[in-house]
């Protein structure tokens, strides 16, 4: 297939591409800076791309570096990548309440995901969301290949609700960094997508420009300052003499044991004496027909705490009685007061 014809798009057209985005209700996302550095943030307008600002990187380091030619997207690849947005860190899948007949209620949480328009995406970043989509998505979306959402046991369907209705923009690079190593991954700064030029204002590039711009471009790839070894890291990566795999009694009354992410899932005192008290009188029924307590009175000897089992059962009963004292407080004309039963 012929190359298609270079046209220039200035910051007119970019400003013009932009605002058709955001009238066609998709939420831009692209280059800013923020803090003293280029970051990926919803723009509202052109204006905050980083025009004229470029970086230098090298190992722990990112500084912003003015240009003189106002380029906007002269810039290596930010801190964050796009998967921040296709895949958030934090994302609320379902709650629960308990309904009046005892049973636990559940409402999945699936809100309509923005209809993203990524400006700037760099290659290694398209390939990087290609490589994702079979692990989160269960599969390319249909204008990206023919697999599907089956294809894995269980794709994450807000991750693959937010790809499809994603644009990509690509945007070239030609200064390629000390850092990015992209080339010796299979990669390289050409992007092969379509265009998006109807609507927006360009015009067609002079001879000059013409012969320039792909050659700015492959000149990147020549200039790319890190580099992988050769091939063979595969295996050289998967082979291991020997391994081993260990089991660890533990009790759940430990700081370590809801260990997740760096952090306890239950760090108060109180979070973990429930959960030593759940499993064996309530959740032991529901998954083995029995509570988990025999009365052997071993937690209540040998805790060096001096925790009583049956104490705190009776501070837990307690509190169920006080709450439903509570419900009996208000009448309907509005006051409250305690129902305590028949009066003598």
């Amino acid at each position: 297939m012929a190359a298609a014809a270079i046209a220039v798009l200035d910051r007119q057209g970019l400003a013009a591409l932009v605002a058709r985005l955001v009238a066609d209700d998709r939420t831009v996302v692209g280059p800013a800076i923020r803090d003293g550095a280029v970051v990926l943030a919803e723009l509202a307008s052109a204006d905050e791309l980083p025009f004229g600002w470029g970086v230098e990187l090298d190992t722990g380091r990112h500084r912003l570096t003015p240009r003189q030619d106002g380029a906007v997207f002269a810039h290596s690849a930010g801190p964050q990548s796009w998967k921040a947005f296709l895949h958030p860190q934090r994302e609320q899948l379902w709650s629960a309440r308990r309904g009046a007949d005892g049973v636990p209620v559940f409402t999945e949480t699936r809100p309509e995901p923005p209809a993203y328009a990524f400006l700037g995406v760099r290659t290694c970043d398209l390939r990087a969301i290609a490589v994702q989509d079979p692990v989160l998505a269960g599969g390319p979306p249909p204008a990206l290949g023919s697999a599907r959402a089956g294809d894995i046991p269980s794709p994450d369907r807000g991750h693959r609700q937010r790809r499809m209705g994603a644009l990509p923009i690509a945007a070239e690079f030609t200064e390629p960094g000390a850092t990015r190593f992209c080339v010796s991954a299979d990669g390289g700064p050409a992007a092969d997508v379509p265009r998006l030029l109807d609507g927006v204002p360009h015009r067609s590039a002079d001879l000059t420009t013409g012969s320039v711009a792909p050659g700015a471009v492959d000149s990147a790839r020549e200039r790319v300052g890190r580099s992988l070894p050769p091939p063979g890291l595969r295996a050289l990566l998967g082979e291991s003499p020997a391994a081993e795999r260990w089991q660890r009694w533990d009790s759940c009354v430990d700081l370590g044991f809801s260990l997740l992410h760096g952090r306890p899932v239950r760090a108060s005192a109180r979070s973990r004496c429930r959960q030593w008290l759940t499993p064996k009188l309530s959740t032991w029924h529901d998954q083995f027909g029995s509570g988990g307590c025999v009365g052997c009175r071993r937690c209540i000897a040998w805790c060096p705490a001096g925790s009583d089992f049956t104490e705190e059962v009776a501070v837990l009963a307690a509190e169920r009685d006080a709450a439903a004292d509570d419900r009996h407080m208000a009448h309907d004309d509005g006051s409250a007061h305690y129902d305590r039963g028949p009066q003598p």
